[in-house]
C-alpha cells in the first residue's frame, strides 16, 4: 500500500536535486528500479547535468520504451553524454527510426567513426552501429556496408557490424560477409569477441554458440550431448554425422559443414518446406521465425560450400554450424492462431506454446501471453507448478513479472508457488525472475517473504534479503534489519539493508562499522546519513572512505580503458589475402567486463 512506503517516487525525484552526487546516483538507481513504468518519464529530463551515472540510467530506460515522446530529449542530450550513456541513447535513437535521428547518426563518415582512441570514441562507434541497425533505409544500408568492407579487426565492432547488417535481410547479404569474414584479423583481442558472435546473434543462436565453444574443441561427441540435453530435446541425428563427431581428431574433418547441411535439407525436404527464399524476405526483422530459419540456413549453405577456406577458424565456425542445427532440429512452428478462433481457443494455444519444453519457440509468445492481462495468472501458475522443463518455467516466470508491475494483487496469489522456485538448482535467471515478482507484487509480498526466511536455504535467504531492499515498506524493512541483528556477519544482508537508506538503520550500522570499519560499511552509512540529512561525528571519516572507493574504482576502469583501447587500436598484420592460411586461432577468453557497481539485481551466491 502507498502510505507503507518510507520512500515514495516522489522522494527519488526530489533527491536527484539533491547537493549530494553519491545520493542523486542512488535515487536514480531506486526509480529504475522500483518504478520501471513510470522511469523514463521521470528520468528523461536528467538525461544530461545531473551525473554521468544518473544519464547511463536515464538513457538505459528511454532505450527499452520505443516511444517517439522521448526523441527531444535524446537529440538535446546527445553532444553532452559520453561513455555507456552514449551508447544506451543512441540505441533507444535507432530503435525509433525518425528521419531526425536517421540524420543525425549519419553526420560523420563510416571512417571517422571507426577511428576511435578512447573508451568514449569507442561506446559512440558501437552506438552508432547498433542504432543505424534499426534502420530500413539505403543511405543507412549504405553506411554498414562500407563500415563493415573497410574494417579489418575481428572484435566487438565487427560483430556489431554484422548484427546490424542482418537485422534487414538482402539478397546478396550473406555472400558479402561470409567473403570478407576469412579476411578479418584472427587474434583474440581483449574483449574476446570476434566477427562470428554477430552471425550467432542475427540467427539468435547466441545462447546456444556460447555454450558450445569452450566445450566443443574438446570432444565432439560430448558436445554434440550436452547441445541436445540444453535444448531439452532428442532430435534425430544422422549416424554418419555422430561417427564424425565421435573421430579423435574431428577438427580435420572437411565434410563437417556439408553434413551438417544435408541433415537440415533432408528434414526440410521431409517436412515440404522451403528454406531458399531469402529475396522474398527483404523487409522482415528478427521478429520473423522464417527469417531466422531461412538465414540460418543460408549460413550453414555458405560456410558448407568451401570448407577449406574456414581452417583458420574451423573450431568456431564448427560451433556456429552446430547451434544452428540445433535450432533447425529443436524449432516449433508457429501456433495457428486465427481471427476464427475464439478467445478461449486462442488463450488455449497461447499456453500450450508458451509450456513447450523447447527453448525455441514463437519469439511474440510472452508478449500475446502479457497481452491477457490478469486473467493469464492462472494458467502461468500452473505451469510453474508442473513445468514441462527449464525453458517452460522460464517463458512462465518472464510472464508473470511482467503482469505483475500491472496486477500487483492478482500476482500476490501466485507467490507461495513463486518462492518455491528459489534454489540454488533453479538458476540464476529463474531466481532473479522470482524476486522480479516479489518487488512487483510490493508490501503485499513481505509477510509471504519472511515467513520462511530462516529456513536453511541459502539461496533463498539470498533472494529474499537481496528483493527485501528494493521493497521500501516499513514491514521491510523491519523484517531485514532483524534478520540482520541476528545475523551481523551475513555481508550481502547488512549491504542490501545499509541500500535501503532508511534513518533507522543507521545506529545499527554504525556499531557494525565501529567493529570493523570497512568501505563497504562505510559507503552505507554514508549514503544513510546523506539521503536523510543526519549530521554524524562520523560523516566526514565514512565520505572519506567512499570517495576512495570510488576512486579506486574509477582507477581501475581507466586502467581498463587504457588496455581495451590500445588492444583494439593495433593495426591489422593480416594481409587481404593470408588469412585462409594462418593455423587455427586460440579460443578466445570469455569477454571481459570493466569493473563497476554491484548491480542490485545482483544475487552473489555465498561463499
Amino acid at each position: 500500500m502507498p502510505h507503507e512506503l518510507f520512500w515514495s517516487l516522489d522522494d527519488y525525484q526530489r533527491l536527484l536535486s539533491d547537493p549530494e552526487p553519491a545520493v542523486r546516483d542512488w535515487a536514480a538507481d531506486q526509480i529504475a528500479e522500483q518504478y520501471p513504468r513510470q522511469a523514463a518519464r521521470v528520468l528523461a529530463p536528467c538525461l544530461i547535468g545531473i551525473s554521468d551515472n544518473v544519464s547511463m540510467v536515464a538513457a538505459r530506460v528511454i532505450s527499452t520504451t520505443h516511444q517517439p515522446e522521448f526523441e527531444p530529449f535524446l537529440l538535446e542530450a546527445l553532444p553532452n553524454l559520453r561513455g555507456m550513456a552514449l551508447r544506451w541513447a543512441l540505441e533507444a535513437l535507432g530503435k525509433l527510426r525518425s528521419p531526425a535521428g536517421l540524420a543525425y547518426l549519419l553526420k560523420e563518415t563510416p571512417a571517422e567513426v571507426l577511428k576511435y582512441s578512447s573508451l568514449d570514441q569507442y561506446h559512440k562507434s558501437l552506438g552508432v552501429i547498433e542504432a543505424l541497425g534499426y534502420y530500413p533505409d539505403e543511405p543507412a544500408r549504405r553506411f554498414l556496408w562500407k563500415a563493415f568492407e573497410s574494417y579489418t579487426r575481428s572484435d566487438s565492432v565487427s560483430a556489431e557490424l554484422i548484427a546490424s547488417l542482418l537485422y534487414f535481410p538482402e539478397t546478396d547479404a550473406i555472400p558479402r560477409i561470409a567473403a570478407r569474414l576469412p579476411r578479418l584479423r584472427l587474434e583474440a583481442d581483449l574483449a574476446g569477441t570476434n566477427a562470428i558472435h554477430g552471425i550467432a546473434r542475427a540467427c539468435d543462436v547466441f545462447i546456444l554458440y556460447d555454450y558450445l565453444i569452450y566445450d566443443l574443441p574438446e570432444n565432439g561427441l560430448e558436445a554434440l550431448g550436452n547441445l541436445f540435453d540444453w535444448l531439452d530435446a532428442d532430435p534425430p541425428v544422422g549416424d554418419k554425422l555422430v561417427y564424425q563427431f565421435s573421430r579423435k581428431n574431428w577438427r580435420r574433418i572437411s565434410f563437417l559443414l556439408p553434413a551438417l547441411l544435408q541433415e537440415i535439407e533432408s528434414q526440410a525436404a521431409e517436412k515440404g518446406e522451403d528454406w531458399s527464399d531469402l529475396a522474398g524476405l527483404a523487409g522482415a526483422e528478427q521478429e520473423s521465425y522464417r527469417w531466422r530459419k531461412t538465414l540460418a540456413f543460408h549460413w550453414l549453405q555458405e560456410l558448407a560450400q568451401k570448407p577449406g577456406r574456414w581452417e583458420a577458424m574451423r573450431d568456431e565456425v564448427s560451433c556456429l554450424a552446430l547451434a544452428l542445427y540445433g535450432q533447425f532440429v529443436t524449432i516449433l512452428p508457429e501456433p495457428e492462431i486465427s481471427a476464427e478462433l475464439s478467445p478461449g481457443q486462442r488463450k488455449a494455444r497461447l499456453f500450450e506454446h508458451l509450456s513447450q519444453p523447447s527453448w525455441q519457440v514463437m519469439p511474440t509468445v510472452i508478449d500475446q501471453i502479457v497481452a491477457l492481462g490478469a486473467q493469464a495468472i492462472p494458467g502461468l501458475v500452473a505451469i510453474i507448478q508442473k513445468p514441462a522443463g527449464y525453458w517452460s518455467l522460464s517463458r512462465a516466470m518472464k510472464a508473470l513479472a511482467r503482469i505483475a508491475w500491472d496486477f500487483p494483487q492478482a500476482a500476490e496469489l501466485a507467490l507461495p508457488v513463486v518462492l518455491g522456485e528459489l534454489s540454488e538448482d533453479a538458476g540464476d535467471e529463474i531466481c532473479e525472475t522470482a524476486a522480479e515478482i516479489m518487488q512487483a507484487v510490493g508490501p503485499a509480498a513481505v509477510p509471504i517473504a519472511v515467513k520462511s526466511l530462516e529456513r536453511e536455504n541459502s539461496t533463498y535467504q539470498i533472494y529474499v534479503t537481496g528483493t527485501l531492499a528494493d521493497i521500501p515498506a516499513e514491514a521491510s524493512f523491519r523484517a531485514l534489519l532483524a534478520y540482520c541483528q541476528r545475523h551481523p556477519d551475513d555481508r550481502f544482508a547488512v549491504e542490501s539493508l545499509g541500500f535501503m537508506c532508511h534513518p533507522r538503520a543507521l545506529p545499527f550500522l554504525r556499531r557494525l562499522y565501529l567493529q570493523k570499519p570497512e568501505a563497504w560499511l562505510a559507503e552505507a552509512c554514508f549514503l544513510t546519513a546523506c539521503s536523510n540529512k543526519i549530521d554524524d561525528p562520523l560523516l566526514p571519516e565514512w565520505r572519506t572512505q567512499f570517495e576512495e572507493s570510488q576512486q579506486f574504482a574509477a582507477n581501475l576502469f581507466d586502467e581498463w580503458s587504457g588496455k581495451r583501447i590500445r588492444a583494439e587500436d593495433q593495426p591489422s598484420n593480416v594481409g587481404q589475402g593470408e588469412a585462409a592460411d594462418r593455423a587455427p586461432a586460440e579460443q578466445s577468453p570469455p569477454e571481459e567486463q570493466p569493473p563497476q557497481k554491484r548491480s542490485r539485481r545482483s544475487r552473489r551466491k555465498k561463499k
